[in-house]
């Protein structure tokens, strides 16, 4: 327990108060002096990954949940704002890997047959094999060049490794942004 949430009368959220605050501040103080009355908060049908972010993007510890006439509904405390990226993590994870179906998790994934896991993956793989046969057919086009300077067929798997490190680097950035979304940084979460 890091925060005291302060309701009123009606049971609306009211504001914050650090437990650090409390002991470190005198016995005369008053808690609406010490209390924070601008909070962080999230509502009932919030996506969790939405909630846990807003977490970490505030470096708050817990999150207080409120509905619509900011009525205190509860609190998601930092054991499950942790498992909720973990979960999180591994979903995109596998998601990205293409091995993941709605709603699976991490061991109903890894425990699948490997039929499954084929059958899931063969499309991404197909894709891929596609991809590797349109270049091998963009190369043809230049058989002639190859033949005639044969050091320069030396650097194929140089442009090969770079495009696929460019590709990557490219991909890990837009996910990056994407998860870092600046609609996120709003003190409410709708």
């Amino acid at each position: 327990m890091n925060y005291i949430y302060i309701i009123d009368r009606e049971r609306k959220l009211a504001g914050v108060l650090s437990l650090k605050d409390v002991f470190q501040k005198s016995e005369e103080s008053k808690i609406e002096n010490l209390m924070a009355k601008d909070v962080i908060k999230a509502r009932p049908h919030t996506d969790q990954e939405r909630v846990a972010i807003l977490a970490l993007r505030h470096n708050l510890k817990s999150v207080p949940v409120v509905d619509k006439r900011d009525i205190f509904l509860g609190v998601v405390p930092s054991d499950v704002i942790l498992e909720i990226l973990h979960s999180e993590n591994v979903e995109d994870i596998l998601r990205f890997a293409g091995i993941s179906k709605r709603g699976a998790t991490l061991n109903e994934t890894l425990q699948a047959p490997v039929s499954v896991l084929t059958k899931i993956r063969l499309p991404w793989l197909i894709f891929g094999l596609f991809g590797g046969l349109f270049a091998a057919q963009i190369v043809t086009f230049f058989e002639g060049s190859l033949r005639i300077h044969f050091v320069l067929a030396a650097f194929i798997p140089l442009i090969v490794y770079m495009a696929d490190a460019v590709s990557v680097q490219a991909q890990t950035l837009f996910i990056r942004s994407l998860a870092l979304d600046s609609r996120l940084d709003t003190k409410n979460i709708f």
